[in-house]
């Protein structure tokens, strides 16, 4: 049976290149067989949405665990409406936009094997694949100009890793060996179908391959005191092809065949303490030397190698406990942000007859400082300061092309910015029966795109309450709040949301939970300012979902309870259909 579950937030050299926090499950030495079964339901104004069933299965005996997640997705029927408004120096074009995605099943099972030598050396491998089955369709109308694009996929992927954890004591000091290697890979084969002023159609074609690996050596130097030492090499290729078209009007849309080759080395050095039982501090200090290649096949001398993705980084903290619940947090944080690897992906994705959008190979990393400051005065109630800058920022620009009436947008790095962030959380009871828990967050941002200034005050409010009826049946009620935005080229409209939910516990194992989300909220909209332009974007999609999850839990064991680390499940995933363009 499981004995424990950590939350792990300030996660240290050991987790390598994981960002946020992991959950490690603990079992205890012992039999146990364990399961869960969840079923989740969608459905909206229109009808159907979506539907999964899911179970994870873990079987434990003696030194060796058996953990198994898989799931079924059933059906998916997802529409999204949009308006585009469109001012371009004397022109004015008004284009609808109906997207509608289907998903006629896909299925993801992670398998994961743990054998554990001892309370302190394990080693643990996992695998993982997924396929699926979903078609796309966007018709766009554009001053009685009808564009109906359809689109067929079928990916699959797949995933691979062991974990090996030898930890030792040598002269009373302990020692940690941790080796971590990964591999995946994706397939997808798309079919496009254009309805513009007569048929057209082309087929595309994406492979994915990645392998990590990431050793990682801690060692005590001294009570309380240890040092990691941790190493991350990693390899990524992303091959496509597409067909392209014989299309006079969609000429962006043209055979292409690249491949995108990334290698990352990146090395930490990790000093942390804990003095006076109150006192605990971290400094680390990392290099990194990575090297992208972007490689046309059909016409090589557009090949190129991106530059600035090398630099030294660094990150502190220091946590004081001040008394039982209170404490102060400090820490401060150089870092970096690669670009998604489809920002990359120089393919043409029409969206209207005369706008497109198009990815940028040229793109720099985007590099950031961060310094955090954090009192909690009490389990209901602490302060939070935020500030950081960064620069090389990515922002996705629109351009008209020279001699046609076509419009595009490209990411590109374009400045810098500077955001100041001053966050309250206040939790209490306001009766026995109702608890809440609030952020209000202040915020500051300064943006200065290659000369353009944008200054913006914003303050916004987040509020979940729990009101618990009776011992098994209770309801939450969670709203926020939050205002007009801008920067220099983006407006955002201010908004709001409210998720209704009731759960009932039937048993210890049986639970029930329905939720009314977006029962009441805005439509985002977003104004993009050029120089000679103003894009005006507005969702006009039906928001407000019916959701039903309902959860089993079943469990049995007997023996002596002994807590046993059966590695990292979070290690389970398979490769992020996301990145799929196509």
């Amino acid at each position: 049976m499981i004995s424990k579950i950590e939350v792990i937030g300030f996660l240290d050299a050991y987790y390598g290149r994981v960002h946020g926090g992991i959950v490690k499950v603990v079992l205890k030495k012992t039999e146990a067989f364990t399961t869960s079964f969840n079923v989740k339901n969608q459905e909206d104004k229109e009808g159907y949405v979506d539907a999964s069933i899911s179970n994870f299965t873990v079987y434990q005996k003696g030194k060796n665990t058996l953990y198994n997640n898989i799931r079924y997705f059933l059906y998916g029927d997802y529409h999204t409406v949009n308006t585009r408004r469109d001012i371009y120096e004397d022109s004015v074009s008004v284009t609808k936009m109906y997207m509608n995605n289907k998903c006629y099943g896909s299925i993801t099972d992670n398998i994961g094997f743990t054998h554990n030598f001892n309370k302190d050396t394990y080693i643990n491998v996992y695998g993982g694949v997924c396929f699926e089955n979903s078609e796309k369709d966007n018709i766009s109308v554009t001053d009685n100009h009808i564009l109906s694009i359809h689109g067929k996929n079928n990916p699959w992927s797949y995933n691979v890793g062991s974990i090996y954890k030898n930890g030792i004591f040598k002269n009373g000091k302990k020692h940690d060996l941790t080796l971590k290697i990964n591999h995946s890979y994706l397939h997808s084969e798309n079919t496009k179908q254009y309805d513009y002023y007569g048929n057209d159609s082309e087929y595309l074609r994406r492979h994915y391959y990645n392998v990590s690996f990431n050793p990682c050596y801690k060692f005590e130097i001294a009570k309380n005191t240890s040092i990691n030492i941790t190493s991350f090499l990693g390899y990524n290729e992303d091959r496509h092809y597409e067909q392209g078209l014989q299309n006079s009007i969609l000429q962006q849309i043209v055979q292409r065949d690249y491949k995108t080759q990334e290698t990352n080395f990146e090395s930490w050095v990790e000093l942390q303490t804990s003095l006076f039982k109150c006192l605990f501090a971290r400094l680390s200090f990392s290099y990194l030397n990575g090297s992208l290649h972007y490689n046309d096949l059909l016409s090589p001398s557009n090949n190129y190698k991106a530059k600035g993705r090398s630099g030294f980084f660094y990150d502190g903290l220091l946590n004081w406990v001040i008394k039982d619940n209170r404490y102060l947090l400090l820490s401060f944080k150089h870092y970096y942000s690669f670009p998604n690897i489809g920002l990359y992906n120089p393919m043409a994705t029409y969206s209207s007859s005369n706008f497109y959008n198009i990815g940028n190979p040229n793109l720099k990393m985007e590099i950031f400082n961060r310094l955090e400051l954090k009192y909690t005065a009490n389990e209901n109630l602490s302060f939070l300061f935020q500030l950081r800058s960064g620069r090389n920022i990515i922002q996705t620009l629109t351009h008209k092309e020279e001699n046609a009436d076509m419009y595009y947008t490209r990411p590109e790095n374009v400045g810098n910015n500077m955001r100041y962030n001053f966050l309250t959380y206040l939790n209490f009871d306001v009766a026995k029966w109702w608890r809440t828990n609030n952020t209000i967050n202040l915020c500051l941002y300064h943006e200065n795109l290659n000369g353009d200034v944008a200054n913006c005050y914003v303050a916004a409010l987040t509020s979940a309450n729990n009101f618990r009826i009776s011992g098994k049946f209770g309801a939450n009620l969670e709203f926020s709040l939050y205002p007009k935005s801008e920067s220099v080229h983006y407006q955002y409209n201010a908004g709001y949301y409210v998720d209704l939910s009731f759960y009932y516990k039937f048993n210890k194992n049986l639970n029930l939970n329905v939720m009314f989300g977006n029962i009441l909220c805005s439509h985002s909209k977003l104004t993009i300012k050029g120089s000679d332009y103003e894009l005006i974007r507005k969702d006009e999609s039906n928001r407000s979902r019916l959701k039903l999850n309902l959860t089993w839990n079943f469990g049995r064991g007997k023996g002596k309870k002994a807590s046993i680390e059966t590695g990292q499940i979070m290690e389970m995933k398979s490769v992020e259909l996301q990145q799929t363009m196509q």
